[in-house]
């Protein structure tokens, strides 16, 4: 990790902010494909400025992003945490200025995997709607979205016209204290860390005053106007856009063929199995059942316990 300032991003819940209408509604970190997505959302809980107990859409972390097509990368705003400057905020291109708003959430992927993945304003207010309809008829239940399964379909090609729609699925339990939350704040930061180095011609950042400018890079990167852009960088072949990023800034993280696991596997094997091997697994080899979307820590515990048997 370099030593590029921390700004606390993510530690803002959803509730201590008035949603600004904004119909970008693109992801980060794990993306929303073109077709449908199923997801489970974690629950989550914290309190907010105000020092209320808040649960499910009002927990969860939100931030303004900055996303800067020609190099395709997306970073939150530093300025909402205090910071005077922003290289983003000050950017000669007009869209790189725009500040979209997003919510972050933890969910379990169709396959037991827990990942990060974020709304934009339609989302989050569909979301919101059904949360706050569920709660009112069963005031008991603060996490209703953890309930069951949610459908998210993409669809639309150019980025001003994707469009987002919400399908819910099957309703079971899901035992969350066998799941482990990733750490949002961390992803958060190094999101923004990671951009500022790409910013820098791929160099770490030293840290900096909160009355300089938070970027850290240095005149000779800057432009005429003192402002220096990713779309700069690329110009001036100090970055190289990435093409394992798609119109969003998200990273295509394709999952690694899965291995696969032999009758009598180790207890190191089946940690660094993918999940549907261990799937497959437990069906074929052990023979032992077990819920459709039990999440990874679940069929980790049941394969370990089946290797005294083997």
């Amino acid at each position: 990790m370099s030593d590029t300032q921390s700004f606390g991003f993510g530690q803002t819940l959803a509730s201590d902010y008035v949603p600004s209408e904004n119909t970008s509604d693109s992801v980060w970190i794990r993306n929303f494909r073109d077709g449908s997505t199923q997801i489970r959302i974690a629950p989550a809980e914290g309190t907010n400025a105000s020092g209320q107990q808040v649960y499910g859409y009002d927990a969860w972390p939100s931030e303004r992003e900055h996303y800067d097509k020609v190099a395709r990368v997306s970073y939150p705003c530093p300025r909402e945490h205090g910071a005077s400057a922003c290289i983003g905020c000050s950017s000669d291109d007009e869209n790189t200025r725009k500040r979209s708003r997003y919510y972050y959430v933890n969910a379990l992927d169709k396959d037991g995997r827990m990942r990060i993945y974020k709304f934009g304003i339609t989302v989050y207010k569909i979301l919101k709607g059904r949360q706050e309809r569920l709660v009112a008829a069963d005031p008991s239940n603060r996490q209703p979205l953890s309930d069951k399964d949610i459908i998210v379909t993409r669809s639309g090609k150019d980025f001003n016209d994707i469009t987002y729609d919400i399908d819910w699925g099957e309703k079971y339990p899901i035992d969350w204290n066998e799941t482990e939350p990733l750490d949002i704040n961390k992803a958060l930061e190094d999101s923004y860390r990671e951009a500022m180095e790409k910013y820098n011609g791929g160099e770490p950042l030293t840290k900096v005053n909160p009355d300089q400018d938070t970027t850290g890079a240095a005149d000779t990167n800057r432009n005429a106007s003192g402002s220096f852009t990713a779309s700069d960088a690329v110009r001036q072949g100090k970055i190289t856009p990435d093409a394992s990023k798609d119109s969003t800034g998200a990273a295509d993280e394709d999952e690694d063929e899965a291995k696969p696991l032999g009758d009598v596997p180790s207890e190191d094997d089946l940690d660094n199995a993918e999940t549907t091997e261990l799937r497959r697994w437990l069906r074929d080899v052990a023979k032992v059942e077990f819920p459709e979307r039990a999440p990874r820590a679940r069929l980790l515990k049941l394969a370990k316990a089946e290797l005294p048997k083997f």
